[in-house]
C-alpha cells in the first residue's frame, strides 16, 4: 500500500508485513518512526497514562494520533500542549478519560482534534447466536473456549 506498519504489544509478535516491537524500548524506537500513531490498547495497569507527554513528544513532528482504545492510556492535558506547540498536527479521538464526554470539556472546542462517536459498531443477533452456540459446544464437550478475557492482564 506504500506505507510501513508497525506494532506494540506487551509480548513480542510476529506478524508478516508489520514491523513489530515489545517493551519499553519498542515502544521508544516504534514511536520515534511513527507519522500516525493509532493507539488500540485496553485500559490495564500498565497501560494507563501511556501516552503522556514523553511518549507521544517522541513522535515525528507533524505526526497524528487516533485513539481508539481506551481514554485512560492518554493524558488529556499532554495531548493538549502537544497539539498546541504545534508537535503534533491533530489527534482523532473516539474514545475519553469521563464518557460521555463533558460538555465544556476543551476537546470540544479544540480545532486540532476531531471527535468520533464511540459506536463502531452493532451487535448483530445471528452472528452473536452462533457464537454462543460454539461455545456451548466447547464447553459441553471439554474444550477451550473462544473469545476468552485473560483476567490476569485485563483484557
Amino acid at each position: 500500500m506504500g506505507f510501513n506498519v508497525a506494532g506494540w504489544s506487551r509480548r513480542m509478535k510476529k506478524i508478516d508485513g508489520i514491523s513489530c516491537f515489545s517493551n519499553t524500548e519498542g515502544l521508544t524506537k516504534m514511536i520515534t518512526q511513527t507519522d500516525y500513531l493509532i493507539n488500540l490498547l485496553p485500559n490495564t495497569s500498565a497501560t494507563q497514562d501511556l501516552l503522556n507527554y514523553q511518549t507521544p513528544s517522541k513522535l515525528k513532528r507533524g505526526a497524528y494520533v487516533i485513539n481508539v482504545g481506551r481514554g485512560q492510556t492518554l493524558v488529556d492535558e499532554d495531548l493538549i500542549a502537544l497539539l498546541d506547540n504545534g508537535h503534533l498536527s491533530g489527534a482523532c479521538l473516539d474514545v475519553f478519560r469521563t464518557e460521555p464526554l463533558p460538555s465544556d470539556h476543551q476537546f470540544r472546542n479544540h480545532n486540532k482534534i476531531l471527535i468520533t462517536p464511540h459506536n463502531s459498531s452493532t451487535t448483530q443477533a445471528e452472528s452473536a447466536a452462533r457464537q454462543i452456540l460454539e461455545n456451548y459446544r466447547r464447553a459441553i464437550s471439554g474444550k477451550k473456549l473462544l473469545h476468552l478475557v485473560d483476567m490476569k492482564h485485563g483484557y
